[in-house]
């Protein structure tokens, strides 16, 4: 599922949401990328995204829980993520790898 923030007709944010399938795996929804461009940050988008991502998943029957990850250097991400509830779970190391740098993400949750 993929959301977007319009500015008229210029898409300036995206959410993308997974579904697992698998039986095992059904109850759990993945947070895949929020991105707003760098003009358009700091106005809401990424906070009005979250809040239609999360009343998707929290439409779809059987969905009880969210994981997504950032980079651990991402401060405004992780906050607006804990703004919604979401908890650090864990800590992946050199997990991104830009040009030559890593850089280590955060696995964060969220049980509805």
């Amino acid at each position: 599922m993929v959301l977007l923030a319009l500015d008229g007709e210029k898409a300036v944010g995206i959410l993308i949401i997974f579904f697992e399938s698998t039986r095992k795996l059904a109850h759990i929804a993945d947070i895949a990328s929020v991105y707003v461009k760098p003009d358009y940050r700091g106005k809401g988008i990424s906070t009005e995204l979250m809040k239609e991502a999360l009343r998707l998943i929290k439409s779809r029957r059987g969905t009880i829980k969210i994981n997504l990850h950032v980079t651990t250097n991402q401060l405004p991400a992780i906050n607006l993520y804990k703004k919604f509830g979401f908890k650090i779970a864990g800590e992946l190391r050199k997990e991104l790898k830009v040009k030559d740098n890593y850089y280590n993400s955060y696995i964060m949750e969220l049980v509805l």
